[in-house]
């Protein structure tokens, strides 16, 4: 429910804060009823923060896979805004920002989303998706359950798969 800010020489506790740069609230579980919804109202708790990355800019980018959304953070937990992943043809376990990563560019233009069986590229400055490619299914350009990622010094993306996938 928490991103949690440590001195990287010290380990010393920085700072912490929740979805939208509030405290975070551990009193009461969010159940799948609650879960965020393209056009509902927006669960004010994170659910299951599963990864996060920090742009070159001092935006930090963080994944909260349980409602398909991803926040976007200043370093000190300001809240700057957010990215709903889920679209209306995905289906199925998964289907929300697993992992994250940015182009290789000086300005790292493009945030790579992987999410379940697909992968998004969307342009930083406009939130818009520029292309994705994937769906789910075991053949080729397919994921089951695409999970983690990463981007070499040319650029190329590697993804890695999970559960009944257990490719790269």
């Amino acid at each position: 429910r928490r991103v949690i800010v440590v001195d990287a020489n010290t380990g010393e506790y920085k700072r912490h804060w929740g979805a939208y740069g509030n405290q975070p609230d551990d009193s009461r579980t969010q159940t799948m009823a609650s879960r965020r919804t393209a056009d509902g109202p927006q669960p004010q708790q994170f659910n299951t923060p599963h990864c996060l990355a920090g742009a070159d800019d001092g935006l930090l980018y963080v994944c909260d896979r349980g409602n398909q959304r991803i926040q976007i953070f200043q370093k000190d937990g300001t809240f700057v805004s957010d990215l709903f992943v889920k679209t209306a043809e995905d289906d199925g376990p998964g289907q929300a920002p697993q992992d994250m990563g940015f182009s290789r560019d000086p300005e790292q233009r493009l945030l790579y989303v992987i999410s379940g069986g697909t992968v998004y590229a969307i342009d930083r400055e406009t939130m818009e998706v520029t292309a994705l490619f994937g769906r789910r299914g075991r053949q080729a350009g397919q994921f089951m359950s695409a999970h983690s990622g990463t981007l070499d010094s040319q650029g190329n993306l590697y993804v890695t798969e999970t559960l009944d996938g257990s490719r790269i």
